[in-house]
């Protein structure tokens, strides 16, 4: 008795929906009623006991779901990956695992091949069983999801809350268990059978802190070497020397001033302030902080609009720091509905995220995906760009799959020997352990830069292999960014200097630089001449008609130009100038809407007018998936059209069509971009 509102969040959909056979989607949605399970790990409200034998009653809820998702693929045993995770209730980041996940099992099994252990290839299965998002019953759902039939791996939900007593069971059943959704490093610490593909707090923290002081370092370097008489950006003592760290928020974090102190020296006690807190007493500890000469100001709470409150508040006292931190909210939905709303004070905010959909990495070793290419498979399948931990879950399985086609077996000892030394270049990460059992990786450091109703993403700015922006620091001055806004930088007649006035170009005047002038030289000097010569009406006329069809005229030309440029990025599925071109025409005034409805009309024309590459069809790679589809050595056409599109598992049946937006789409349409672009060739089956 699943209510409408769960039901895209709990209903599986099996890769098994084909338009050209109208084989329906199977949902597989079971209910448990449990008399009672058997567990090794009880959880009570303040206690966790092991308890090493089967005399445990530990039960599941009247009800509890269990959630199945795979097809059988011809010819291919099944091995079934299972775990916890919260299917009761609308938790998007277990959403985002489960669909992650879907996407990768679609994949291995649809266009790999499955997997290869030993002489023997292998499909792939999820299963997954509802945690309730809580702690009593995490374990117990752990438990009966590894001793479903023919499970053989884990897989954690999400949360370090949960994930810790999920870890427990798989450590009790000796079961191989991958977590994308966790980020405590305590709860890999001695545990041989847990893996997190998520980087530790402390780790982003470093790599955060430790980007600051690199970057700061080499402001003050620049300085030092142009000799100049200028104070520079931090003053005359310089940006390296007057770091002073801070914290405000919801709760003070003490276990990562151990790390602060070694970036930032002494740090500022935390100023703990609760979501309800009145402006008149932010305000009283914001003036603390900047009578304390704080330059970096790390905000952390979940209130988005608290954090808003703040930043207002700090322009209000013109309380100007280095850089104002806002630890994983940047990339929400609701931070970025508050942008749109005119918060412009959000403009050069600094986090850390563990993967960048935009990023410069190559193709993965196992997935052989670019970032962009993932970020379009998961979109064109969810309808929704992925976040960190959707990226994080598919490499995890990347990672698993790696380890046990390494160990060519699926025993757990084994294949957890390989994981602790694995060294798997993907496109989320380098995927290698350290000690603890988490990855160890390098996060990437974004920043928000000019915030507007058309620029709510957040760019890479750091590492420099990663960024895609110029890291601005140290921000500017509260000031100098409302005179970026309300003047949209002098009108591009001049400067906005730190202090909020207009340094304007010459042959420009005024507050805002809005007057035009010219000068002409006197015996006498330079002599400012007013421009108010009075044109004949019919040469005013003319001038007037001249300018504004010139005016058109290159609005018209920078959009073709940009519209042809959009073009061809979708034609390659190059996520990053799709989004630079969508971000541009935005400047052009054209609405999203707009954008939205061309970028489907290209989409569905280029399907329309695709062929597909020679090259594809006489390469080793379609050769090999017409026989593995088939399982005939030298397919015909009609095997291949059987073997292709009128089985349950058949290509492009989970993709969405770019002609209809329906499910179900063309082969070509399957296709990366070298081995799909605009048909030359007409090849008639008759």
């Amino acid at each position: 008795r699943m209510s409408k509102d769960l039901e895209p969040f709990s209903a599986m959909c099996c890769c098994c929906s084909q338009r050209l056979a109208s084989v329906a989607s199977i949902v597989l949605l079971l209910c448990v009623h449990a008399q009672g399970i058997c567990t090794n790990v009880v959880v009570n409200r303040s206690s966790v006991t092991y308890v090493p034998d089967d005399t445990c009653q530990a039960t599941l809820p009247e009800g509890t779901w269990i959630s199945h998702h795979g097809c059988q693929v011809s010819h291919l045993e099944a091995i079934t990956i299972a775990g916890p995770s919260t299917l009761s209730s609308l938790y998007v980041g277990a959403r985002d695992l489960r669909q992650a996940s879907i996407l990768f099992v679609d994949w291995l099994n649809r266009k790999r091949g499955g997997l290869v252990v030993g002489s023997r290839r292998l499909s792939m299965n999820l299963a997954w069983v509802d945690d309730g998002e809580s702690k009593l019953q995490v374990a117990n759902a752990t438990a009966q999801a590894l001793r479903l039939d023919n499970v053989h791996f884990g897989v954690a939900g999400y949360s370090s809350r949960l994930t810790s007593y999920a870890a427990l069971q798989a450590k009790a059943d000796q079961m191989v268990m991958i977590s994308a959704g966790a980020s405590r490093d305590s709860i890999f610490h001695d545990n041989s059978y847990m893996f997190g593909f998520l980087p530790g707090v402390e780790s982003k923290k470093h790599d955060l802190y430790s980007s600051i002081v690199k970057i700061a370092t080499h402001v003050d370097a620049v300085w030092d070497s142009s000799n100049s008489s200028d104070e520079g950006a931090c003053g005359r003592e310089g940006c390296l020397s007057t770091l002073r760290f801070a914290e405000i928020g919801s709760s003070c974090r003490s276990y990562l001033d151990e790390v602060r102190t070694q970036y930032f020296g002494e740090i500022q006690p935390c100023e703990k302030v609760s979501t309800k807190s009145s402006d008149d007493t932010l305000r009283l500890v914001l003036r603390r902080l900047k009578s304390n000469n704080v330059t970096i100001l790390e905000v952390f709470t979940s209130n988005v609009s608290q954090i808003r409150t703040i930043t207002e508040i700090m322009e209000e006292l013109q309380f100007n720091v280095y850089a104002l931190i806002c630890a994983g909210r940047v990339f929400k939905s609701d931070f970025a509905e508050e942008v749109k709303s005119g918060w412009w004070q959000s403009s050069y905010i600094l986090d850390s995220t563990p993967w960048y959909p935009e990023g410069k990495r190559a193709s993965g070793g196992f997935s052989n995906m670019t970032s962009q290419e993932f970020a379009a498979e998961y979109e064109a399948t969810w309808h929704e760009a992925p976040s960190y931990l959707a990226a994080a879950q598919f490499a995890a399985f990347c990672g698993l799959s790696q380890a046990i086609e390494m160990a060519a077996s699926l025993n757990p000892q084994d294949v957890a020997a390989q994981l602790r030394n694995i060294s798997l270049y993907e496109f989320y990460a380098d995927i290698s352990f350290g000690p603890v059992g988490t990855i160890a990786m390098q996060t990437v450091i974004v920043q928000l830069l000019e915030a507007s109703d058309s620029m709510t993403t957040p760019q890479a700015v750091y590492p420099d292999q990663e960024a895609i922006a110029h890291f601005v620091f140290p921000k500017p001055t509260w000031a100098q960014q409302r005179c970026r806004t309300v003047t949209s930088d002098c009108y591009g007649h001049g400067k906005c200097t730190t202090s909020g006035t207009c340094a304007c170009d010459e042959g420009w005047s005024g507050n805002e630089c809005e007057r035009f002038r010219v000068y002409a030289e006197a015996d006498e000097g330079i002599v400012l001449v007013t421009l108010a010569v009075a044109f004949a009406s019919l040469t005013a006329a003319s001038m007037l008609v001249l300018g504004l069809w010139r005016m058109c005229h290159c609005r018209y030309r920078l959009e073709r130009g940009l519209l042809e440029k959009l073009t061809k990025a979708i034609a390659r599925a190059d996520q990053r100038k799709i989004a630079l071109t969508r971000r541009r025409l935005a400047y052009c005034g054209w609405n999203p809407r707009k954008i939205d409805r061309f970028v489907c009309s290209i989409r569905r024309r280029q399907s329309e007018e695709s062929g597909i590459s020679l090259a594809y069809l006489l390469s080793q790679e379609f050769l090999e998936l017409a026989q593995r589809c088939t399982g005939l050595k030298d397919p015909t056409f009609y095997d291949l059209a059987d073997g292709f599109f009128l089985k349950e598992e058949g290509i492009g049946a989970c993709s969405v069509c770019p002609r209809d937006g329906e499910l179900g789409c063309s082969f070509v349409d399957t296709l990366p971009p070298k081995y799909r672009q605009g048909a030359t060739h007409f090849l008639s089956w008759t």
